[in-house]
């Protein structure tokens, strides 16, 4: 189950970086080299995901009311995470 989602999402990004790239040929956009590091953070990102939801799903497999508690530590991380505070 968690490696479908992964995948499935990892399909969807691929999707919306082609459309992205057909939008950068039209309006002739040549972004700069650092894009060139973008496969590599995309492949950090899908092991870190899959390994968190592989540990996830262990977990619930050998703890059955584990899966209640995911998603208050979901919403716990969110309200931790500086991402949200970074408003400029």
């Amino acid at each position: 189950m968690p490696t479908s989602a992964v995948i499935v999402s990892f399909v969807d990004f691929l999707i919306s970086g082609m459309i992205l790239l057909g939008l950068m040929a039209y309006y002739n956009f040549v972004p700069d080299w650092r894009i060139l590091t973008l496969p590599i953070f995309t492949l950090i990102a899908f092991a870190a995901s899959m390994g968190v939801g592989l540990w996830l799903a262990a977990l619930t497999l050998q703890y059955r009311d584990f899966r209640l508690v995911v998603p208050f530590i979901i919403q716990f991380g969110l309200y931790i995470s500086p991402v949200g505070f970074i408003a400029t």
